[in-house]
């Protein structure tokens, strides 16, 4: 009921201490729908805390681990112009693919996927197509939500190798 509450709750800034409080909750829901909170008032505070869940991931609650993921994905997504962008974006590949290759982490490996996909990156996006590890029809719905990143692959002086991208991605 609570995680409810809060999902439908109008939250602001002052109400950031109260979701940290509630990321540390002993509920995974309402963990989950805290920090997806959290990353609507303070987008970068719910990535730092992110980071942190993922880095420990194997010690935490899935849904914890998930709302990680989306908060991640959602800040890289608007802050590509960060100094420091390709090596967040290559951590945060480089995790993603730790959980999809893992079966162990099969619960966790949907929303790594779409993780990914919300990106809208070149190199989030030749990770989705290229890893054996992810079903077709996933790879079709990152089609699907990454015409822009093939659009931007083709306009930008395509390597022959990215052309072999776009007509793989296509194909799907």
């Amino acid at each position: 009921i609570k995680s409810k509450i809060l999902a439908d709750a109008t939250i602001d800034s002052s109400d950031e201490p109260i979701l940290l409080e509630l990321i540390d909750s002993d509920s995974e829901d309402l963990s989950f729908t805290s920090i997806k909170k959290l990353s609507q008032v303070n987008e970068k505070k719910a990535f730092e805390i992110s980071d942190k869940i993922l880095k420990k991931r194997e010690k935490e609650p899935k849904l914890k681990v998930s709302a990680a993921l989306k908060s991640t994905s959602k800040y890289l997504k608007n802050n590509k112009d960060a100094s420091n962008y390709q090596k967040l974006e290559s951590d945060f590949i480089k995790i993603t693919q730790e959980i999809i290759d893992n079966p162990k982490e099969q619960a966790l490996s949907d929303s790594a996927v779409f993780s990914l996909s919300d990106l809208k990156s070149k190199n989030a996006f030749v990770s989705l197509i290229t890893n054996e590890n992810i079903d077709r029809e996933l790879k079709v719905l990152a089609v699907d939500e990454n015409p822009s990143v093939l659009l931007e692959i083709l306009t930008k002086n395509p390597s022959e190798q990215d052309i072999e991208l776009v007509v793989i991605a296509m194909e799907f």
